[in-house]
């Protein structure tokens, strides 16, 4: 576990960047930043944790980051600056001696929101190379009892990225449960995937009974996951 930006105060700055063991028995030469959910409120850590150790097992280098919070006085785009500091350090290979040619990054509800600002509107030196959108966020007016506003610290509708894919997004894989009437398939899955699939990125999708918003790790999506990873060789 390291302080995102070394020599910082931490009661100031509590953003953390925990890297995952990098002696890889069969290195794929790719890394991955996991992205926590938490409605920028909390960071969600029990699920990237079992990502990481996943992604470990597939010769990916794994990090998750602890960005800052809305509820410690971090308003956006605090979480949008920590995510572009943590793929500076993965792109310039500050924490580990393991060779990465290619980083991609996996987020989870408004993680995935974070996940699709970086794939959607990062510049090409920190843009990553593939991402993963697990039950993300990707229209911030929606669910319509509770959008995301920016006067209470949240992203504006300017951070929409679902209207903000283009033919330099990397290729996607996502997945939502037809259960999931926070960030629903309707709202926010599909018209990103619509928009990838329109500016001719290569997307995937899984769109399944997987229960409610916020679910744990399970096959249902896990296993194409890994599929897709092997097949184009992020995962060995």
């Amino acid at each position: 576990v390291r302080a995102l930006r070394p020599g910082s105060d931490p009661r100031e700055d509590p953003s953390q960047l925990l890297l995952f063991d990098t002696r890889l028995a069969r290195p794929s030469g790719a890394a991955v930043l996991i992205l926590p959910s938490g409605n920028y409120d909390v960071c969600n850590l029990k699920l990237p944790l079992q990502v990481a150790s996943w992604l470990t097992e597939l010769g990916v280098v794994a990090y998750v980051l602890r960005y800052r919070l809305r509820s410690e006085g971090h308003f956006w785009p605090a979480q949008e600056e920590d995510c572009r500091e943590a793929l500076r350090r993965i792109r310039n290979d500050e924490d580990t001696s393991e060779a990465v040619e290619k980083v991609g990054v996996i987020g989870f509800s408004a993680g995935g929101h974070l996940a699709s600002v970086a794939a959607t509107m990062f510049e090409a030196d920190l843009r990553p190379d593939f991402h993963i959108l697990i039950y993300a966020t990707t229209n911030v007016e929606t669910p319509v009892w509770e959008p995301w506003k920016a006067r209470y610290g949240y992203p504006g509708p300017e951070m929409n990225t679902f209207d903000k894919v283009s033919s330099t997004t990397p290729p996607l894989f996502a997945a939502v449960s037809k259960e999931d009437d926070i960030t629903s398939y309707q709202e926010n899955t599909l018209p990103y995937v619509q928009a990838c699939r329109r500016a001719r990125v290569p997307a995937e999708v899984i769109y399944a009974s997987m229960g409610p918003h916020g679910g744990p790790m399970v096959d249902t999506w896990a296993r194409p996951c890994e599929t897709w990873l092997r097949k184009n060789g992020w995962a060995v």
